[in-house]
């Protein structure tokens, strides 16, 4: 358990710290990490790992940081910016593909086969994960910026934690379903992915608030601190 907090929270901070960066410099900090965080979840949802009880994809905590980024781009920056973000890690995710699939039928000297052929194993479904993750990736995204912006209208700006938290359960439970069986149908039993998917999504969303709370005050403490110069 302690070793699962302590991968959720390392997580985490690094997206926020992408997210203080941007606001102090520059926007392309949290887009650029977005990328990142998309191709690195695809690579490591080759493995399932044990959560307490539920097996899911190892890029899990890594994608659920996804929704952090634009969550925390689109309360401070706008809707465009979160947009953007989601695009970035789309193209991130097409290219990781093709350079997976032409590495796999690129011939290895003869002295590496073996260590090639674990090379094929391991990310062997990494081409079919990209699959499911571009799949739902831009559907389940998308929508998640758009009911945080909704949630965001309807209670005239109030209640960030609302629309943190609305926003990402509703998408993240359709990321689950989506992804899971495009990726893993045939190969592993889905309804307990899916459900044990979902859990795990539910729990870093609960733990992400107090980053997004915490990341607008800093932003708000940068902005004060550049309008006294």
């Amino acid at each position: 358990m302690l070793l699962i907090l302590l991968w959720t929270l390392l997580t985490l901070s690094i997206a926020t710290v992408s997210i203080v960066l941007g606001k102090r410099y520059t926007v392309a900090y949290p887009i650029a990490m977005m990328a990142v965080l998309m191709t690195v979840a695809q690579i490591l949802a080759n493995k399932l790992v044990l959560v307490g009880p539920f097996a899911v994809p190892g890029g899990i905590l890594v994608f659920s940081a996804t929704f952090l980024i634009t969550d925390l781009l689109g309360e401070l920056w706008g809707k465009r910016e979160a947009h953007t973000a989601v695009w970035a890690g789309f193209y991130g995710s097409i290219f990781l593909a093709a350079m997976v699939w032409m590495l796999s039928v690129w011939p290895s000297p003869e002295y590496t086969v073996e260590g090639a052929a674990a090379w094929n194993t391991a990310l062997a479904l990494t081409p079919r994960i990209v699959l499911a993750s571009l799949v739902s990736y831009l559907i389940v995204q998308h929508l998640d910026v758009w009911l945080f912006h909704a949630l965001k209208r309807l209670t005239h700006g109030r209640h960030l934690w609302l629309r943190n938290n609305g926003s990402t359960m509703v998408s993240q439970a359709l990321d689950a379903v989506l992804f899971s069986t495009i990726a893993f149908y045939g190969i592993q039993p889905l309804l307990p992915l899916i459900l044990g998917t979902y859990a795990v999504r539910l729990g870093v969303t609960v733990i992400d608030t107090p980053f997004v709370y915490g990341v607008r005050h800093v932003a708000q403490r940068i902005r004060q601190k550049e309008l006294q110069y």
